[in-house]
């Protein structure tokens, strides 16, 4: 029975603007808070919809992040991520990337929870099936109407 959901931050959370970026969102923020304009949310954007999804079950489900950068840090959105998320683990605190079957292991035992109880969303199908492979139910974000009907069916929400 799944009781946490721990997803990816980039490209599953937060968006360039600029839907041409193909960077990762860690070099992106770097290279473009160098301009003495720069706001956030001109080049930022939330996943509304996957957001408000995780708001509306927070109660039900122990809510989690793990990501590889730091812009999760960024002080214009770290008070609305608290918000939802419990815990926001980097690939710096686990001492193991995403590829590493050992990194959701780590999660697992620290969240106090067998890997079966945790579902793990990510982007990047490399991380999903490492996830699942180290007993974790996963699930590759996209951005379609499959991605939503698959988390409602787990749950009949």
């Amino acid at each position: 029975m799944i009781k946490a959901i721990v997803s990816d931050f980039s490209r599953t959370l937060l968006f360039p603007v600029d839907e041409k970026c193909d960077q990762g969102l860690n070099a992106y923020q770097a290279k473009v808070s160098l301009d003495p304009n720069y706001f956030f949310f001109d080049y930022f954007k939330f996943n509304e919809k996957l957001l408000a999804f995780f708001e509306r079950i927070k109660e039900q489900f122990a809510m989690y992040i793990f990501t590889t950068g730091k812009i999760q840090e960024t002080p214009e959105i770290k008070e609305r991520l608290a918000l939802i998320f419990k815990k926001i683990y980097t690939v710096d605190s686990v001492g193991f990337r995403k590829d590493d079957q050992r990194a959701y292991l780590y999660i697992a035992q620290d969240l106090e929870l067998g890997p079966s109880d945790i579902l793990y969303i990510d982007d990047q199908v490399l991380n999903v099936n490492t996830a699942k492979d180290a007993g974790l139910k996963s699930l590759q974000f996209q951005e379609d109407k499959e991605f939503y009907q698959q988390l409602n069916k787990l749950w009949n929400l």
